[in-house]
């Protein structure tokens, strides 16, 4: 049963210069700050302008959570304040506006003086939703009614020795915060012994956690504590919140061998051979309707979802790469699905081939529809796309950066400059706006593009235009360097 039965969440934390964002899933499983954007200026420090408002439309867009979340500042002692009347006006505008309930998770119960924490304002928004999960599995699992009942049945039980485990600190000698690791088959026993806890302790824990009915919940991972807590509110956490999460990034356009470099950095036992295996992986390969035969061997390329990704601890290289693709499949199919030719698995790997290269040539998701077009253009023409990345890809990962006339002649099944139609497979793994350009490109009758030198592209018609733009932006800049 899921923790949230309207979906996944996201979480605002909400500040007069910026606003940072998390997510997590509808089970409160992965929780995963996102980003921040900046607000303009002049904004009110409680009110949502029109920028604010524009952004906030893209992220439920992207995310399409079933709730938000959003910090209700409070007093110290957790009294309400004018900053609080504020936030919860904001909440109702931002209810009204997206059509989508907002949830108010009391500040206060992030503990930031006790973290001690100095996390960015997207790291600020996860904890609002780690706290919001914790609470929530905290009123599931009867703490509210148990907890004074089981506080006065160990005082019965055990007398003042209860003391030390509601109420004391459990590691006064350690200095900040410290991990508790739970290694796979992981029992309480083993547990216990980390926190250091006496025979006493022990009885008292296990009667506790029985009553809050723990007993089978003990997680694999990793769990960021604080030694002034009681050995009470340190199990606590260890058993209801999510275990700690580091993040790695895959940026839009990058390639296998790229994804590689990443990977191995935190897989550090990840071998390169290891890796190649599970990007050619049948079952994976069919799982993702990747059309291969003997003689047209593929890769995972073009499937591995551009995102920061969450791992723990113990999490496996295919743990996360499934995690990509799982994103793939929620995100970029439905938009591959639009396109009359996303319909059949073969169609959905030509229109993500296409969507590699027009990602690989413009970054810019404003003039990747133009870039989009040019190619659908040629395709219609029976012109051969000759874009320099499919040109580069076959060289990888062994490219020295330096693309020369050998390089453009060589017949292979990627370079575009010696076939017709598209490359065998995607060069790269495009952003979901280039697939969005790809699906939906521009309407123009541009068959040539070439690159200003500034991360954008002069277009043209014909061939006679194109030659002079070749000529203003290539050729003469490339002369004026060397004198």
């Amino acid at each position: 049963m899921s923790l949230f039965a309207d979906g996944g969440l996201l979480a605002l934390d909400w500040g007069q210069k910026k606003v940072g964002y998390a997510t997590c899933d509808e089970d409160g499983r992965v929780v995963t700050p996102r980003g921040n954007f900046k607000r303009a200026k002049s904004s009110a420090a409680w009110r949502m302008n029109q920028n604010d408002e524009a952004i906030l439309k893209k992220l439920l867009d992207v995310w399409q959570p079933g709730a938000l979340v959003l910090g209700l500042p409070v007093s110290p002692g957790g009294e309400k304040t004018s900053a609080s009347t504020k936030a919860e006006v904001l909440a109702e505008s931002l209810s009204e506006k997206f059509n989508l309930k907002v949830i108010l998770v009391n500040e206060s119960l992030t503990s930031w003086d006790s973290r001690n924490a100095k996390d960015d304002d997207a790291m600020a928004a996860s904890l609002l939703l780690e706290d919001l999960i914790a609470q929530k599995k905290r009123n599931s699992n009867g703490f509210v009614k148990w907890a004074l009942l089981i506080t006065l049945t160990c005082i019965a039980l055990l007398g003042f020795a209860t003391r030390g485990f509601f109420f004391q600190a459990h590691a006064p000698d350690q200095s900040g915060s410290y991990l508790i690791d739970v290694p796979p088959g992981t029992g309480f026993p083993q547990l216990f012994k980390q926190l250091g806890m006496g025979a006493t302790n022990q009885k008292i824990a296990k009667v506790w956690l029985k009553a809050q009915r723990l007993e089978g919940s003990l997680k694999v991972g990793e769990f960021q504590v604080w030694p002034e807590w009681s050995i009470a509110k340190t199990l606590e956490h260890v058993l209801t919140a999510a275990p700690l999460y580091h993040s790695l990034t895959i940026k839009e356009g990058e390639n296998i061998y790229d994804i590689y470099q990443t990977l191995s950095k935190v897989f550090e036992k990840l071998s390169y051979d290891e890796y190649m295996k599970i990007m050619r992986d049948p079952k994976l390969l069919q799982e993702m309707g990747v059309p291969t035969t003997e003689d047209t061997p593929r890769t995972l390329e073009g499937f591995l979802y551009p995102e920061t990704y969450t791992y723990q601890k113990y999490h496996t290289p295919r743990d996360v790469i499934r995690h990509m693709l799982s994103y793939f499949d929620k995100f970029a199919r439905p938009e591959l699905a639009k396109h009359p030719n996303g319909k059949t698995p073969e169609g959905i790997f030509e229109l993500l081939t296409l969507a590699s290269i027009v990602e690989k040539e413009s970054s810019s998701f404003e003039e990747q529809p133009v870039v989009a077009s040019v190619f659908w253009n040629r395709i219609e023409k029976s012109m051969r796309l000759q874009s320099d990345p499919t040109t580069i890809y076959p060289l990888l990962p062994d490219f020295d950066g330096n693309i020369k006339k050998i390089h453009l002649e060589s017949k292979n099944s990627y370079n575009t400059y010696r076939m017709n139609g598209l490359p065998i497979g995607p060069i790269s793994n495009p952003s979901l706006s280039a697939i969005r350009a790809v699906v939906s490109p521009a309407e123009t009758e541009y068959l040539f593009f070439v690159s200003k030198n500034d991360g954008t592209h002069i277009f043209s018609k014909d061939y006679e235009t194109h030659s002079k733009y070749v000529r203003d932006y290539q050729i003469l800049r490339k002369k004026s360097k060397e004198n």
